[in-house]
């Protein structure tokens, strides 16, 4: 098809298509969604689609646990490409309502996905304290102390709302999948209300 016809707009067929140069007007197809359209000297119109720089994964209502059986995080999820490697920070705001509460959390990966991942710290006006993971490991077995997938991280709680922030790297293998923040009371509190609350988040980064 001549670039004449690509002037009418004949030549894009799926919502979102744009015209562009190359060494003719010529059609580029539109990109996934969250994509972004970006110069790029490698490709034959001098644009392409790639991911956006960073992505938000935001928790819009409290949500509660009750016991100690790990449960997914509504809202805290993302899809992971195969053999694609992320960042992931955290900033969690939690909630109980009993000084003897803790939570523990966990992920739920795709197939043969691997992570580093440890605590960043909690945030100013929190009481809890990390038990397990990085923070719980004493300075002089500090080198190669990293959490990994299979590792439970749990920190103490308080009556009231408190922070907690980490950081990850995820390296997905050859199967797409959802990556999947999980949490639970650490040890079951009968009566004891735990939250998530709302607009806790996940931000994540394509690395490669």
């Amino acid at each position: 098809m001549g670039s004449e016809a690509f002037t009418e707009g004949a030549g894009l067929t799926t919502k979102g298509d744009l015209l562009v140069f190359s060494t003719l007007i010529t059609r580029l197809p539109v990109g996934s969604d969250s994509q972004v359209l970006t110069a790029d000297s490698s490709a034959a119109s001098g644009l392409a689609w790639s991911d956006a720089a960073a992505r938000l994964a935001i928790k819009t209502a409290d949500q509660t646990f009750a016991n100690d059986t790990l449960a997914n995080i509504m809202g805290l999820s993302f899809s992971a490409a195969a053999s694609t490697s992320y960042l992931v920070e955290a900033i969690l705001l939690l909630s109980s309502n009993n000084t003897n509460a803790d939570f523990k959390f966990f992920w739920s990966l795709p197939a043969s996905a691997t992570m580093f991942w440890d605590p960043v710290g909690e945030a100013i006006g929190g009481g809890g304290r990390v038990t397990t993971g990085w923070a719980a490991v004493t300075a002089a077995s500090v080198a190669g102390a990293l959490s990994t997938e299979a590792t439970t991280i749990a920190i103490g709680a308080l009556s009231g709302t408190q922070g907690f922030l980490f950081w990850a790297i995820v390296r997905n293998s050859t199967t797409a999948g959802t990556v999947q923040l999980q949490t639970a009371q650490n040890t079951s509190q009968a009566g004891t209300t735990t939250q998530v609350l709302k607009d806790s988040l996940l931000r994540y980064r394509k690395l490669n």
